[in-house]
């Protein structure tokens, strides 16, 4: 990755950068002609929501994130951050570069035992849903469908057609 980073940013120096976002400021500890480098942990692991990575997004045409590990639902919060990322990044034809525990089709891993819910929990959630019997937000049937819809932007990300997109002269 390291070569990878030299090689987009031409070998300039990379320099520390700031985004202002909602009155907080994101450092950005490397960064050079577009292209930013981040960690899993500084992404995902802080307090993040879809302010910050859309103005990531805005910022730099190429990110590149480091150490993704594999995630599941008892990493939900990370899960969501990182789905969150991911849709900001693809929604403004960032290109990312990435190091990760998985292939991208196995980042998130779903445990069939985590989805199932017994009857008396099913009953209390039914007598508390407003969208009636067997429909459940805590189920992690939301979370699973997040994760397809992740991988699958993950692997258009991928392609040739996505790649060849240059949004460069976009930037400000």
């Amino acid at each position: 990755m390291e070569d990878l980073f030299k090689r987009l940013t031409s070998g300039v120096d990379e320099r520390p950068d700031k985004i202002q976002v909602a009155g907080r400021e994101i450092i950005v500890e490397r960064a050079a002609k577009g292209v930013a480098f981040f960690s899993f942990d500084f992404l995902c692991n802080q307090a993040r929501g879809a302010m910050d990575y859309i103005a990531i997004s805005k910022r730099f045409h190429t990110v590149f994130v480091k150490d993704i590990p594999q995630l599941d639902l008892n990493k939900k919060t990370q899960a969501k951050r990182f789905i969150v990322l991911i849709d900001a990044l693809y929604e403004h034809r960032c290109k990312l570069i990435c190091s990760a525990e998985a292939r991208h089709d196995q980042i998130f891993k779903v445990d069939q035992k985590q989805l199932t819910i017994d009857a008396d929990s099913q009953d209390l959630l039914d007598s508390l849903n407003p969208f009636g019997p067997g429909v459940s937000m805590f189920s992690g049937e939301e979370e699973v469908f997040q994760f397809a819809r992740c991988v699958s932007r993950l692997t258009e990300m991928q392609s040739d057609v996505y790649l060849e997109t240059n949004r460069s002269s976009d930037l400000s």
